[in-house]
C-alpha cells in the first residue's frame, strides 16, 4: 500500500523525507490489516493503553507466539482490521479494543501525527523489514495518560519471567532475549508502520566484477535504479521486476556505494552498501553478500611471516616417492586427527622466505603428492593440494581438514598399514601420541563457532 503524500500535505513539496499530519488526515490515508502489538496495565479487570506498535500491509517478522500476561501488566498482540485500529484513535465514544479476552482502553491522542520515511532493511531498524515503510507517531493529548513507572519483577505463569518491564518489552517487542540491557517504553503512545509495496531493493549481491541487485514492486512502470560511488554513476530503467547488474570495471569499490530506486523525481527506496559503521554481520542481516576477492599472495606472506604454529609447517621440498621418510605425513596425520592446518611446500622453515620449488610439471607434482598421502595416512584424510606462483616462485599448499574419522595414523612400514602410529600436534612440532592424546583430541576436535572445517581464522583463506 501507499500513503499518498504527493497531495504535499507536507507544504514542502513531493520529494520530503519527514513532515506532520493532521489524525484525520491520517485516518483517511489508512486501509488493510494491522498487525498489533501493546502493553497495557490493568487493575480490576480495566486495562488501559501505554503503548502500541503496529505494522499495516504484513505481518513483522519478530511476531511474538503468544501474549504474555503478569497480574497489573500485559504484553499483547492481536490482527486488527484497520476500522478497529481507526476507531480507537478518534471515536468519541470507542476509544478502545479487544485482544482476546481483554478490552483495552486508548487515551485520547494528540490532533497531529509526525510521520517519516524509511528504507527496506534500514540499518537502524532492529526488525529489518524488507520494504520500504511510512513511519506515524502518534502522541496522548496528555502525556501522563500513557506513562507507566513500573518496577519489580515480572513472573508469568504460562510465559517468561523477567526481573524488570523493560527486560519483558524488548523481549515482546524485539524478540532479544538476552538480560544485558533493558529497554524504555517509547515517548509515543502508538508508532504505526505503514509498507510501501510500490517499489523496493530486494537482495544485492557483490562480486570483484559486478553487482547484482533484486528489485521487487508492484508499480515499476516508470522507475529507474541508480548506482552511485565516487567513480561510477551508473542508471538502469525499469518498468517491471527484475535483477539489474552492474558491472565493476575497476572492481569492488573501496568507498560508499549507494543504491537508489526511484520515480517520478522521487525515491521508493535506497541502500547504502559500505558504511563505515557496517560490519560484514549488518550487512548480511541488510541483505547484502559480497564476495571479496581472495589474495593469495597476501595470505600465504601472512602465513609466512606468523611462521610455524599449531596449524602450520614449512617444507622446502615436496617428499620423494620411494622415500622411506616419514615426514611431512605424520603431520598431516596430526592434523586431521585434531583441528587441521596447512603444510606450504617452497618455504624455508628457518629463514621464513619462499624460496620455490624446483619442478617442471607442478600439478603433476600436485598428483602425485595426493597420491603419496593416500598410500601412507590411513584412513585417507580430506585435504587439497593447490599450486601458486608467488613472485615467480612455485610453491605447493596443502590444507588438511579436521577428519571425521579419527584417530588418523601412519604406517611404521609404507608397505604395511597393519600397526600404524599416530601423531598429535604441539605448538609448532609433532610428536608421537599417547593414548590420553588421542582421547582428548577425539573428545576436544568438534569445530571452533564460526569457523570453517574447524580451522581457526585461517578457514577458507586459499580459494578451492
Amino acid at each position: 500500500m501507499v500513503l499518498p503524500l504527493s497531495k504535499d500535505v507536507s507544504g514542502k513539496g513531493v520529494n520530503v523525507d519527514q513532515g506532520s499530519l493532521n489524525i484525520k488526515e491520517v485516518i483517511d490515508l489508512l486501509n488493510g490489516d494491522a498487525w498489533v502489538r501493546l502493553v497495557a496495565s490493568g487493575a480490576e479487570g480495566t486495562w488501559s493503553l501505554r503503548h502500541l506498535h503496529a505494522v499495516i500491509g504484513s505481518q513483522p517478522p519478530a511476531w511474538p507466539d503468544h501474549d504474555w500476561i503478569y497480574g497489573d501488566i500485559a504484553l499483547l498482540r492481536a490482527k486488527l482490521s484497520i476500522d478497529r485500529l481507526k476507531d480507537a484513535l478518534v471515536a468519541e465514544d470507542c476509544r478502545r479494543f479487544s485482544v482476546g479476552s481483554i478490552e483495552v482502553e486508548v487515551p485520547e491522542v494528540g490532533p497531529q501525527v509526525g510521520w517519516r520515511r524509511r528504507p527496506s532493511f534500514e540499518q537502524h531498524d532492529r526488525e529489518r523489514l524488507q520494504k520500504p515503510t511510512w513511519d506515524l507517531r502518534v502522541s496522548a493529548a496528555q502525556t501522563s495518560q500513557h506513562q507507566l513507572n513500573r518496577s519489580g519483577y515480572l513472573v508469568g505463569r504460562s510465559c517468561p519471567s523477567f526481573p524488570d518491564l523493560q527486560y519483558a518489552f524488548r523481549a515482546f517487542f524485539e524478540g532479544d532475549f538476552s538480560l544485558n540491557g533493558g529497554m524504555s517504553l517509547p515517548s509515543e503512545l502508538m508508532v504505526i508502520r505503514v509498507i510501501n509495496d510500490e517499489g523496493w531493493i530486494g537482495p544485492i549481491h557483490v562480486t570483484p566484477t559486478h553487482i547484482d541487485v533484486q528489485v521487487d514492486g508492484r508499480d515499476l512502470l516508470g522507475a529507474s535504479l541508480e548506482l552511485y560511488s565516487t567513480d561510477q554513476r551508473t542508471t538502469t530503467d525499469l518498468n517491471s521486476p527484475n535483477t539489474v547488474t552492474f558491472e565493476l570495471p575497476g572492481g569492488l569499490p573501496d568507498t560508499n556505494v549507494w543504491l537508489w530506486l526511484k520515480k517520478d523525481g522521487r525515491w521508493l527506496d535506497y541502500r547504502a552498501l559500505y558504511r563505515p559503521w557496517a560490519t560484514p554481520d549488518q550487512l548480511e542481516a541488510a541483505g547484502v553478500k559480497i564476495d571479496l576477492p581472495v589474495d593469495p599472495l597476501s595470505t600465504i606472506e601472512a602465513l609466512v611471516s606468523g611462521g610455524e604454529g599449531p596449524q602450520v609447517e614449512f617444507k622446502r621440498s615436496l617428499p620423494e616417492t620411494k622415500s622411506k621418510d616419514r615426514n611431512p605425513y605424520k603431520t598431516i596425520a596430526a592434523f586431521a586427527t585434531m583441528e587441521g592446518g596447512w603444510i606450504v611446500f617452497g618455504v624455508d622453515r628457518d629463514e621464513l622466505t619462499v624460496v620455490g620449488l624446483e619442478v617442471d610439471d607442478i600439478n603433476g607434482e600436485r598428483d602425485r603428492l595426493a597420491n603419496l598421502i593416500r598410500a601412507r595416512v590411513n584412513p585417507t584424510p580430506p585435504f587439497e593440494a593447490t599450486p601458486y606462483v608467488i613472485d615467480g616462485k612455485q610453491i605447493m599448499v596443502l590444507r588438511v581438514d579436521s577428519g571425521v574419522s579419527p584417530p588418523y595414523g601412519i604406517a611404521v612400514d609404507p608397505d604395511a598399514k597393519d600397526r600404524p602410529e599416530y601423531f598429535v600436534r604441539r605448538g609448532a612440532s609433532t610428536y608421537p601420541a599417547w593414548p590420553a592424546d588421542l582421547r582428548e583430541a577425539v573428545m576436544s576436535r568438534q569445530p571452533p563457532a564460526g569457523f570453517p572445517n574447524g580451522m581457526g581464522g585461517l578457514g577458507g583463506a586459499f580459494p578451492g
